[in-house]
């Protein structure tokens, strides 16, 4: 299937929309005002375990008109997805799906198959490519283990500091979490709250659990919740009879499991209602981005989606024997991805590598799984990569949070120097707040308005 619909997004370049507001926060008195509120924001982030974690040293902002476009599509791929799930369900037994996506047969115990038809608990954040004229969507990241959106509060924190409510009217992330979770728990017959994250997570240097915890427990103030690692899950809350009063918001991701599926095997089996098991492995599969523009399955959306994909996703096909060669040939235009990865594992640039050296790394993980996308020019983006600092060039990456068909303002991971930004490397982040013209206007003001009580506060 061919879509020549594209719309050009040229009423939106992120680099040059931000300038402005750059540019006054690196004046004074702003400049000395995010020197004297950097401690604070540091202590906030390294007492949830951050301590290996960098920042942006000020929020950025996107068009308000542009995210909520975006926001539309976002969900209507997710929605698009729940499409073509139902597709497979209805034509077959539904270990199809795992065999489509080249996912072990071990994990159809852990999937469960009714939330697959259905958004109501999807957590996701579609990662998004600042173009010369535009967005683009380039990965979709689907499990309740996602994170990032902590950065909301770091700018809270940071915003209090200098006086300035930028997220004023912004809604946290971890409430709209918790509004999924909360309406679970009073739909069953639950007595207790568990979030379980995997013990190797402990002392990472990332953000864990703990601010979702914390708004758990203030969202139900008469019932027990507990942030625990899965070694330390208590054994008797693994009995049936309490097993089955228990609802589990899963943390930790399918790759963190060096278990052989034991503790995952022990807690469903005690009766426990998971929010998102490993249904998620299949939705947040990269293959995603190939099947919308397969005629199979694109067949099957709507015209207005299908409108969306050709707007928003880079072409991108699966790698298979017959296009292998065309695509090493043609491979500075693309970017080779494996489907089941995170974190920016496995992740090439054409145009980085030879074609052998390129044709090696597909073999070694096999034939099937990788997929080759479109790639599309980025527009680099200019901001201090540390308070006090000049401004530089970065290549970014946004990421735009759908959590239980809600969405935020939108992450930033930016790095200086690879195009490939993987936050567990040399990348910061940050948080991109949606605002119209008017809005970024009166913020500049304020900017330019900080007085001398934000700058002695700390």
């Amino acid at each position: 299937m061919r879509f020549t619909v594209r719309h050009d997004n040229s009423d939106c370049n992120f680099a040059e929309l931000n300038a402005p507001l750059v540019a006054a926060l690196q004046s004074e008195p702003a400049r000395s005002a995010l020197v004297a509120a950097a401690p604070s924001v540091r202590r906030f982030m390294d007492d949830l375990g951050a301590t290996r974690m960098r920042i942006i040293p000020y929020p950025l902002v996107i068009d308000r008109d542009e995210f909520d476009r975006m926001a539309e599509a976002a969900r209507a791929m997710l929605e698009a997805q729940t499409v073509v799930i139902r597709e497979f369900l209805r034509s077959g037994p539904p270990e199809r799906l795992l065999t489509e996506f080249g996912l072990p047969a071990e994990i159809a115990p852990f999937v469960n198959w009714e939330q697959l038809e259905s958004v109501e608990q999807v957590f996701a954040r579609v990662d998004v490519l600042p173009t010369p004229s535009g967005y683009q969507f380039c990965e979709f990241n689907v499990d309740s283990s996602i994170s990032g959106f902590e950065f909301h509060d770091c700018y809270q924190v940071m915003g209090e500091a200098v006086g300035i409510p930028w997220l004023a009217g912004t809604p946290r992330p971890e409430e709209q979490i918790a509004d999924v979770v909360t309406g679970a728990f009073h739909q069953g017959g639950f007595d207790r709250v568990v979030v379980c994250d995997w013990s190797s997570r402990i002392g990472v240097g990332y953000f864990g659990f703990e601010l979702l915890t914390e708004t758990l427990r203030r969202r139900l103030p008469d019932v027990p919740v507990d942030l625990i690692y899965h070694a330390d899950y208590p054994q008797r809350w693994l009995e049936p009879s309490a097993g089955k009063r228990t609802l589990v918001y899963r943390g930790f991701m399918h790759e963190d499991m060096d278990d052989d599926y034991d503790f995952i095997t022990r807690l469903v089996g005690s009766g426990a209602s998971v929010i998102n098991l490993f249904e998620a492995e299949i939705r947040t599969h990269k293959r995603w981005m190939a099947m919308f523009w397969e005629e199979r399955f694109a067949s099957l959306l709507p015209a207005d989606v299908r409108d969306m994909v050709s707007r928003y996703l880079p072409h991108t096909v699966s790698v298979t024997p017959e296009n292998r060669d065309r695509l090493l040939a043609d491979r500075a235009e693309y970017v080779f991805k494996f489907g089941h990865s995170s974190g920016g594992h496995d992740v090439m640039l054409g145009a980085d590598h030879d074609a052998d050296t390129i044709a090696a790394r597909l073999a070694e993980r096999g034939p099937d799984g990788w997929l080759a996308q479109r790639r599309v020019p980025l527009a680099e983006c200019r901001f201090a990569p540390e308070v006090g600092a000049e401004p530089v060039p970065h290549h970014v990456v946004l990421g735009l949070y759908v959590l239980g068909g809600e969405c935020s303002g939108m992450n930033i991971r930016a790095d200086r120097g690879s195009a490939v930004v993987n936050i567990h490397q040399s990348a910061a982040s940050g948080w991109a707040i949606p605002m119209d013209a008017d809005e970024r206007r009166r913020l500049i003001e304020r900017v330019q308005a900080i007085g001398p009580a934000a700058r002695e506060r700390h």
